[in-house]
């Protein structure tokens, strides 16, 4: 296989896991972007890998019936995900339910923010927890 991947877990290290460089300029050097390509390479092999096995699971609790397998440590689950019922306009309304709720207008809340440098009354701020996303482009 030509494009087979391989990583020596034994050689990561659990708190530097690579040597990824960043230039001064916020790019990154040529060796991290190679190490990182690798890496989401690795991802999607076993993304493809875990999605076929799950499909093959799926296809054999079918046909034995089965909704759950526990396997050591592991628990293998058949589970719906989504609202069990569609409704439409014709639907009586004894089998729906209006559900309201309010959310905030985030550019109503800005354009406060930005003009009186607080937010309005009866809104809090919330913490939010950043993360670092890596995006892949396909070279053309």
């Amino acid at each position: 296989m030509k494009d087979l991947i391989t990583i020596d877990l034994n050689k990561l290290d659990k708190e530097k896991p690579t040597n990824l460089v960043i230039a001064k300029d916020g790019s990154l050097a040529k060796e991290a972007e190679e190490e990182l390509r690798k890496i989401l390479d690795t991802k999607e092999l076993l993304d493809k890998i875990i999605d076929y096995v799950k499909e093959r699971l799926g296809t054999e609790m079918e046909e034995r019936k089965l909704i759950k397998v526990k396997a050591g440590s592991i628990t293998i689950s058949k589970r719906y995900f989504g609202t069990r019922y569609k409704v439409n306009e014709n639907t009586p309304d004894e089998f729906t339910e209006v559900v309201a709720y309010k959310k905030p207008n985030i550019e109503a809340i800005d354009a406060f923010v930005e003009v009186n440098n607080e937010v309005p009354q009866g809104v809090e701020l919330r913490n939010r927890e950043e993360k670092v996303s890596i995006t892949r482009r396909e070279d053309e």
